[in-house]
């Protein structure tokens, strides 16, 4: 039995089925592989040198097993097809760390993956979509990341937010775009956001008809880019019938969707996670 058996069902080893699925490795491997994969990725592991009784026996942590699955993903670079099965395994084991609720070394990791699909995005149409999804994993714990950045050390780039937002402009998404960028700008992360947002200024909506989702809450959460609208408290407006009001599926965080708003989904004020908006 090799490293992969990690990722795999594990036949009746109980304390090896424990670490699988708690991280709930198992299912997500088997959804971004295809089986055809999956039988070259076994044949592969062949190669690598440490067996699942060895890892159980020294009780290595998730750090340890991410360094692993990280070396073991360079064995597939004989083209661009095997680059790509190289990024997904590291994508597969960052699950690991979202498990741990280990945020700055999450931030670290995903961070090297999504330049790596990006870099694979121009020639594999699939890369685009798991370039995609490696952000919305980066911006999802964008809050999480911050308080776990260790004393001393800078706050870096963040290229969830950095990436996410090109993908939209390229999908026209030009006022989602400036969502993302003005969130990485506020939340004080390194880039050249300013010129960044006057590019996406010149191409998304007027601001006075854009579509928002507000905060129901009486403070501002860490990172909203989104002003809260000012109602006195002994003036509460009537909510007009179209109102909505959705909670967010990620972090439970409560906002009041305006009968203006035409979209289908919007992100998270608090966390910045998609959120489905239903249409009455």
């Amino acid at each position: 039995m090799r490293i992969l058996e990690f990722l795999k069902d594990s036949h009746g080893d109980t304390q090896a089925s424990g670490m699988i699925h708690e991280c709930g490795l198992a299912p997500m491997y088997h959804r971004v592989f295809s089986a055809a994969e999956q039988r070259h990725i076994e044949d592969r592991q062949e190669e690598f040198p440490f067996s699942r009784g060895e890892y159980v026996a020294s009780r290595l942590g998730e750090h340890d097993m991410i360094s692993d699955l990280a070396l073991f993903s360079q064995r597939f670079s004989a083209n661009l097809e095997e680059r790509f099965i190289g990024v997904r395994l590291k994508f597969v084991g960052a699950q690991f760390l979202v498990e741990a609720g280990d945020w700055y070394e999450l931030h670290l990791f995903i961070q090297e993956i999504i330049r790596d699909a990006d870099n694979l995005r121009a020639h594999l149409p699939a890369a685009r979509e798991l370039t995609k999804e490696c952000c919305e994993l980066h911006i999802r714990y964008a809050y999480q990341i911050l308080q776990d950045i260790p004393p001393g050390n800078i706050r870096g780039e963040h290229l969830g937010y950095w990436v996410m937002s090109h993908l939209l402009e390229e999908e026209t998404s030009f006022d989602r775009a400036l969502h993302y960028v003005e969130q990485g700008l506020t939340q004080g992360w390194q880039g050249n956001w300013d010129a960044r947002i006057k590019h996406l200024q010149k191409l998304a909506p007027p601001r006075s008809t854009k579509a928002t989702i507000v905060n129901l809450s009486d403070s501002r959460p860490p990172g909203s880019t989104m002003p809260l609208a000012p109602v006195s408290p002994s003036q509460q407006p009537t909510p007009p019938p179209s109102e909505r009001h959705v909670a967010c599926p990620e972090c439970g965080q409560k906002m009041r969707i305006p009968g203006t708003f035409t979209g289908t989904c919007g992100a998270c004020v608090k966390c910045g996670h998609r959120v489905d908006i239903p249409a009455h």
